[in-house]
């Protein structure tokens, strides 16, 4: 599913120096956020990728039973679209801090590799977490380490395609709201960040499994496909 689980963090891997950007008055750029996933779900949309939207995310866990002590869930089903992020919804936390442990395997859970790992406390009740990954697995699962206390959480993988997308639009509207004629070094940042907006999405490929069909995915005018079977 099409969703920005990028951060600032994220975005100064494009603009280190991100913080001299700010206005007077503001503390963090998410009026521009915002503006550039309107913008870039707008792009999909004209261009025919309303499926895009309502793909599913490989569910780890879905929220509703309470845990008490240590648990490993069971493995997720084959991830056919390699998915690379790895999602935390944090619903219930009390007590000491937890540790969610993510494993990775090739070979239908005969053997595991450890991937990841955060530590999440009562501060990050109501909020989303996300990690990504350098090299994608066939399948996953998550144990949760509950050492006392209660946890109620959902974890998902989902794709990252979409992260430079949303960086490279985020990141040329903070030049693009920056500059003040059209000489000077924020108009050629809004430019330069336009132009590998506009290449990266030229050049954009869809993997897609079966769940999906192709006709009510991209309409009368498809886009460039990979099709995994």
């Amino acid at each position: 599913m099409i969703r920005n689980y990028t951060d600032e963090n994220y975005l100064r891997g494009y603009i280190p120096n991100l913080d001299s950007l700010l206005f007077t008055g503001e503390t963090n750029f998410n009026k521009q956020k915002v503006l550039a996933e309107i913008e870039v779900a707008n792009d999909f949309i004209n261009s025919n990728y309303k499926g895009l939207f309502i793909r599913n995310d490989l569910i780890l866990r879905e929220s509703g039973t309470t845990l008490s002590a240590t648990t490993t869930e069971t493995i997720s089903s084959e991830d056919k679209l390699t998915r690379l992020r790895w999602v935390v919804d944090v619903k219930v936390l009390t007590g000491v801090d937890k540790t969610l442990t993510l494993y990775g395997t090739n070979d239908s859970g005969d053997n595991y590799t450890e991937l990841n790992s955060m530590t999440i406390g009562t501060t990050n009740v109501g909020s989303i977490i996300s990690q990504t990954l350098a090299v994608p697995y066939t399948a996953y699962k998550v144990t949760a380490t509950v050492p006392s206390g209660t946890l109620d959480y959902s974890s998902l993988m989902t794709e990252t395609g979409y992260d430079t997308l949303y960086a490279l639009k985020w990141g040329g509207l903070i030049y693009f709201q920056n500059y003040k004629k059209e000489d000077d070094q924020y108009f050629s940042k809004y430019n330069e960040f336009k132009k590998r907006y506009d290449a990266e999405f030229a050049k954009f490929v869809v993997n897609y499994g079966d769940e999906i069909n192709e006709e009510d995915t991209f309409g009368s005018n498809p886009r460039s496909i990979t099709m995994l079977k």
